[in-house]
């Protein structure tokens, strides 16, 4: 009993199956100068196909599961923050991810609580058994693709929440439905399973 209760839906339990009903808010952060200087512009037809791109990857995932998952999308676009994201490492996430969503109005006393908060929001909003966040850093005029360090897309195990950037490195906006797709697996508890992560396929 004890062991199920903890896997059961709870503040800090988010995305423990992908299974039911999985609410995904979609924040798309966009620079206005405060902080830093301002190198990226989110327009509609950009911010479309990012929704458009992580609708398919999460169509994907339902698919694998035999359409056993009802997706509900939140949208949040062109949340104003006084950073740009794209120009920092991805260390720094801590600092235009709790911006961002200090805008959008969910406080914690760290960025995760504030994740956390928006992710349990969106859960009641949408009567969803689970709920993640995807930040997306716009990355359209960056020539690499990638935070100022080289990473451009990666989540937390289990849960609450992933990053990407609008190009993520060498895939583009094309591809991102891959990307997601893979990241989103982390949400849920997946763990790398290609060569170079040295993860055993038993673990």
């Amino acid at each position: 009993a004890p062991l199920a209760d903890a896997l059961k839906p709870s503040f800090y339990q988010t995305s423990e199956f992908m299974l039911g009903k999985v609410a995904v808010g979609i924040v798309m952060p966009q620079c206005k100068g405060a902080i830093d200087r301002c190198t990226e512009t989110w327009n509609d037809a950009a911010m479309d196909q990012v929704v458009q791109q992580i609708q398919a990857a999460m169509a994907w995932w339902n698919a694998r599961t035999g359409g056993r998952v009802t997706l509900v999308y939140e949208q949040r676009r062109a949340v104003p923050t006084g950073y740009e994201p794209i120009n920092r490492p991805q260390s720094d996430e801590s600092l235009w991810i709790g911006d961002t969503l200090t805008s959008m109005g969910f406080a914690g006393t760290n960025y995760f609580e504030q994740v956390y908060a928006y992710d349990n929001w969106l859960r009641q909003q949408n009567s969803a058994d689970w709920a993640f966040t995807i930040f997306v850093a716009n990355s359209f005029a960056n020539p690499s693709g990638t935070f100022s360090n080289g990473y451009f897309a990666y989540a937390y195990v289990p849960g609450p929440f992933m990053v990407v950037t609008y190009d993520n490195d060498g895939y583009g906006i094309s591809k991102m439905a891959v990307v997601v797709a893979h990241e989103a697996g982390h949400i849920f508890g997946a763990l790398d399973q290609y060569t170079g992560a040295q993860v055993a396929c038993s673990q």
